[in-house]
């Protein structure tokens, strides 16, 4: 075969692989934003939309003094959150690496399972850790240090920013972990060696290597953060309301599509320029010798220098964190078994009754059968869109490559908000009917990147030797791949679905725009939060995380025994 013809078949591979989840990004994805795009230069007459140029939207968006406050509320709660989640996640993906690198992988799964499991329900359980009858003044009651509730933990600035930190520090764990693996440990040792002080080590050898994470993290939870609208909603009360509320708002009660297309660009412009002029700004802050000594006092801590108590150090702040993510969940799972009527400390007794009572409702059996088949389905299509894409990206190098990873990702960095309201604009201008289909296209354009990450990283694994050995004996490219390479990587295509269905079960902010009147247990949830947290609504949310905790780990479970197994395939050659 001529090396022409071997170059135009690889090329029909690729798109034959890349095609299928390029049409469902574009139909459901960029042409919904591309619509988007044209309602905010849209005019609005009463309750109907006319199809005429106008920046009158726009104006209204820069010029009314209520949305710009609005807007720099959500870029400074955004940038905080951004800030205390890589504060949080460097130290701990550091010690996870440097310290305990044989728990490296617990500790990874811990921050993974923590975003795996439901964000309304991490949401509300600040709502009982920060309430007047929350966990914090029950306990400063019962200390006698107060002796009326601090009624200034809820409802505010402040516990949005703790909420979303909360919600969003798995998130930045993940990409600043995965820079930290690119560090060896002989590096390390060298600039020791040569006299290097803990500090000048980390500047020098660490940051460098790691700051493209940094910078990914910080961003990722940045733009999450200041596009949220549910966490305002729930804990934020009136000084706590951002621009996402407001969007949410006009596409909802007001009805007025254009102003709320221009307001959601006006806030993508305001990402795009804050992630432009934060690395710049962050640059110039002076580093005085204090800043210094507290980078290198956490440093002197690894294994860079043993010193006294450095593994107390480690093992409190690694510990500090895990609690930080799961205290929260557990307090839900512990009040939801609270005899009392009320969900709030102490407890009174333990009881089933709140879990009989929620399976008795129809509602809810209604609303969890809809969320198990918009799981189901988002699993199996997930699941071959997404093996499909993995093996043009892991098995193919091509021109392209790089561009078309960013647009598969480009969901993944688009609010949860706007990617909901712009699938919503198709779907009206088109007439289509909010049904279970919406939900699941809603939900496949989320969860497919996370399926094509896993499965590409198990493709790398499996030794490309095994697949040209089958080539070798005559097999064709789709032969290979049934009788050599789906055998090896199905454990983790198994474990991928697992975690698209995770992702679909908890899923709520595109499924807000998109469902219409069906409901999903996370919508469920919300109803019921609308009025307020009561016991049965601790038992739905336990039961959710249960579920969620399963499914993680048994997708855990698969991608491991496969590593392992084609770990010692390789071994036995």
């Amino acid at each position: 075969m001529s090396s022409l013809s071997k170059r135009r078949k690889d090329e029909l591979t690729i798109a034959g692989e890349l095609t299928p989840l390029g049409v469902v990004l574009l139909l459901a994805f960029f042409v919904p934003l591309s619509l988007l795009l044209a309602y905010s230069f849209w005019k609005q007459n009463g309750f109907d939309v006319v199809h005429e140029f106008t920046l009158a939207s726009y104006v209204t968006a820069l010029t009314d003094t209520f949305f710009l406050r609005l807007l720099f509320r959500s870029l400074v709660i955004g940038a905080a959150v951004a800030f205390f989640s890589v504060a949080l996640a460097y130290p701990y993906a550091y010690a996870a690496t440097f310290r305990f690198p044989r728990a490296r992988g617990a500790l990874l799964f811990a921050a993974l399972l923590s975003m795996f499991t439901s964000y309304l329900v991490r949401v509300y359980a600040f709502q009982t850790i920060l309430g007047e009858t929350g966990v914090i003044n029950s306990a400063l009651k019962g200390l006698g240090l107060i002796h009326k509730p601090l009624s200034f933990l809820l409802f505010n600035s402040f516990a949005v920013v703790i909420t979303l930190t909360n919600v969003f520090l798995p998130y930045v764990v993940l990409p600043i972990w995965a820079a930290m693996q690119s560090v060896e440990r002989n590096q390390l040792e060298s600039a020791r060696d040569l006299g290097a002080r803990p500090f000048a080590t980390f500047w020098r050898v660490v940051y460098p290597m790691t700051k493209n994470g940094v910078r990914a993290g910080f961003i990722f939870a940045f733009v999450l953060a200041a596009g949220d609208y549910v966490t305002p909603t729930l804990v934020g009360g009136p000084s706590g309301t951002m621009i996402g509320r407001q969007i949410s708002v006009a596409f909802g009660l007001l009805n007025n599509y254009p102003l709320g297309a221009a307001l959601a660009f006006v806030l993508l412009l305001a990402f795009a320029l804050t992630a432009w002029l934060l690395p710049a700004l962050i640059a110039r802050i002076p580093r005085p010798p204090a800043v210094r000594w507290a980078f290198s006092a956490p440093l002197r801590a690894s294994d860079h220098v043993r010193l006294p108590l450095s593994s107390y150090w480690a093992h409190a702040y690694v510990a500090a964190v895990v609690l930080f993510l799961f205290v929260p969940l557990a307090i839900i799972i512990l009040l939801s078994f609270n005899t009392s009527s009320v969900p709030a400390f102490p407890m009174r007794g333990l009881t089933l009754h709140w879990y009989a009572r929620v399976f008795s409702n129809i509602t809810f059996r209604d609303a969890f059968y809809t969320s198990l088949k918009a799981a189901a389905l988002t699993a199996v299509i997930a699941a071959v869109l997404g093996t499909l894409a993995a093996l043009a990206f892991a098995r193919h190098k091509f021109r392209a490559r790089g561009p078309l990873m960013g647009l598969l990702f480009a969901p993944l960095a688009m609010p949860g908000l706007i990617t909901g309201v712009a699938m919503l604009t198709v779907y009206v201008a088109l007439g289509v009917t909010l049904s279970l289909w919406t939900i699941t296209l809603g939900h496949l354009v989320y969860a497919t990147p996370f399926v094509v990450l896993a499965i590409a990283a198990g493709l790398s694994d499996l030794d490309p030797g095994l697949e040209e050995a089958g080539r070798d004996l005559g097999r064709g490219p789709f032969g290979v791949f049934r009788k050599v390479t789906l055998p090896l990587v199905f454990p983790v295509i198994v474990g991928a679905a697992f975690v698209a269905a995770a992702l679909s079960l908890d899923e709520f902010i595109i499924t807000n725009f998109v469902s219409g009147s069906t409901m999903t247990l996370p919508l469920y949830i919300w109803a019921r939060l609308r009025i307020g947290v009561t016991p049965d609504t601790n038992a739905v949310g336990a039961l959710i995380l249960a579920g969620l905790a399963l499914l993680s780990l048994a997708a855990w479970y698969l991608t491991r025994l496969t590593s392992t197994f084609i770990s010692r395939r390789g071994e036995s050659k």
